[in-house]
């Protein structure tokens, strides 16, 4: 029989987690290891959540159907990575960047839930958001590591002994 495959396998995709592991490598570089910047699994809630009173009657409703498509496809849960800096001096401390998730079958969009402080400071309304492209995320991530807020922290680790 032939092979009935569809894929490209020659095609690289960087994911979220490459992107930001670049950017990891970068600082250490620039900070001779002093400054470490890190993207590890993370397993716990990465977005706010508000209870809704109202809504939870529906929602036990909604909880006693049965669609076969939710256990259809991709049944990984999501890939979950916090970016946050730390310090050799301080290995104990660690500022907290922001939360990524995304899932194979589709990884972009990717969820973002960026630390305030930031999201203010770079004029956004919302520190939770999605991002729709390969493109937008170099951007977002530009736009981060380049903020006054980041740049504080990381002068501080330096001069932390």
């Amino acid at each position: 029989m032939q092979n009935l495959w569809r894929v490209q396998t020659e095609e690289k995709i960087r994911t979220p987690h490459d992107i930001i592991s670049e950017q990891c490598e970068y600082l250490s570089e620039m900070t001779n290891g002093t400054v470490i910047a890190r993207i590890a699994p993370y397993d716990g809630d990465y977005k706010s959540r508000y209870k809704l009173d109202e809504l939870a009657e529906h929602a036990f409703i909604q909880n006693m159907s049965f669609d076969v498509q939710n256990v259809l496809g991709d049944q990984q849960s999501k890939f979950i990575y916090e970016f946050y800096i730390t310090a050799k001096a301080v290995p104990k401390y660690k500022y907290r960047i922001m939360f990524l998730a995304y899932r194979v079958a589709a990884i972009y969009p990717v969820e973002v839930s960026l630390e305030k402080s930031i999201a203010d400071e770079l004029g956004m309304e919302e520190s939770e958001f999605l991002i729709s492209s390969e493109e937008e995320l170099t951007e977002l991530i530009g736009e981060v590591l380049g903020s006054k807020r980041i740049s504080a922290v990381v002068s501080n680790l330096i001069n932390i002994e």
